[in-house]
């Protein structure tokens, strides 16, 4: 039986024991999904947080369809929460319970290549299936100079190349973790406004939701800030855990520091690996720095069902 669910240090219990065997991105956790509803709460109709006591569907109604929670333009994957067939055997009860509540359609954002959810919908013919888009993603080997002598022929070349001009471009360059990251994720969100279309995304509301990020999640989020000459150049905002590292966001001065976006990222990289990372998710869009740094694609779709 399908039930809804409210965040309570009980259903914070259940979804943390739902998850204890998977490796779950940041988007899928409940401290983002509670946070995302704090601040967005205005932005939809009723919130729709569903369980049949195995599976977990984070979903929000807007007049009769139904979308996934967690803001489909700030997380990059999206899926329903449990293990295994589980998955597909709550969906069976999902859209019967939806449709009996008056609901028309079901449109499902983000859903990575991987799913259960994908793989339920790839069977019914009510579905229609698109790519959305990819999030490429490099593992990692053990050091730096084997992470470079993996990278097509090109692309080392244009790396080291790279490397080699902006270093000798500029002086006092520094890539370092920021320790104090509620001050620090201003300086992101300013270097991210420089560009035009980040600019117009930064609204009051999302300008908050990204200074609630470090107090959500101390322990997952780093932040890792490029200075040359002690002035800030560009910036890496990431989550991580104990093999994975998520690219979220960057920005960059490219005016007054050519080539900062592209630096920082390698430099993080390396830092990754000297960390002991197994894999670097460049997180969605095929921008061509992510491919010269040896991404390689892995697909997130788009599913629509009528009910």
């Amino acid at each position: 039986m399908i039930t809804k669910l409210n965040f309570s240090p009980q259903t914070q219990q259940f979804w943390q024991t739902l998850t204890e065997t998977q490796k779950l991105a940041p988007f899928q956790t409940y401290e983002w999904h509670r946070n995302w509803q704090k601040v967005f709460i205005s932005e939809y109709d009723e919130l729709l947080i569903l369980t049949n006591q195995k599976v977990i569907a984070p979903l929000m109604r807007n007049n009769s369809t139904v979308f996934f929670a967690g803001g489909m333009e700030i997380s990059d994957y999206m899926d329903f929460i449990g293990d295994g067939k589980s998955v597909e055997e709550f969906i069976l009860e999902l859209l019967p319970y939806l449709k009996e509540k008056q609901m028309s359609n079901v449109i499902l954002n983000n859903i990575p290549q991987d799913s259960r959810v994908l793989n339920f919908f790839r069977n019914q013919s009510s579905a229609k299936i698109k790519q959305e888009d990819t999030t490429p993603m490099v593992d990692l080997p053990n050091d730096w100079e084997t992470y470079v002598s993996s990278l097509e022929r090109k692309a080392r070349h244009e790396l080291r190349r790279k490397l080699r001009k902006f270093e000798a471009q500029y002086t006092e360059i520094k890539v370092e973790q920021s320790k104090n990251l509620e001050k620090d994720i201003v300086v992101l969100i300013e270097l991210m406004r420089l560009n035009p279309d980040k600019n117009v995304f930064f609204t009051p509301t999302m300008r908050h939701f990204f200074q609630t990020l470090p107090s959500t999640f101390p322990d997952a989020l780093t932040l890792h800030v490029l200075t040359i000459q002690k002035q800030p150049a560009a910036a890496v905002l990431c989550f991580e855990n104990q093999d994975e590292v998520f690219l979220y966001n960057s920005g960059f001065d490219e005016v007054r520091f050519s080539g900062s976006g592209f630096y920082v990222k390698a430099m993080h990289i390396k830092q990754s690996i000297e960390k002991g990372k197994k894999r670097y998710n460049f997180l969605q869009g095929s921008e061509r720095y992510k491919y010269e740094l040896g991404g390689k694609d892995f697909l997130v779709y788009n599913i629509t069902v009528g009910l």
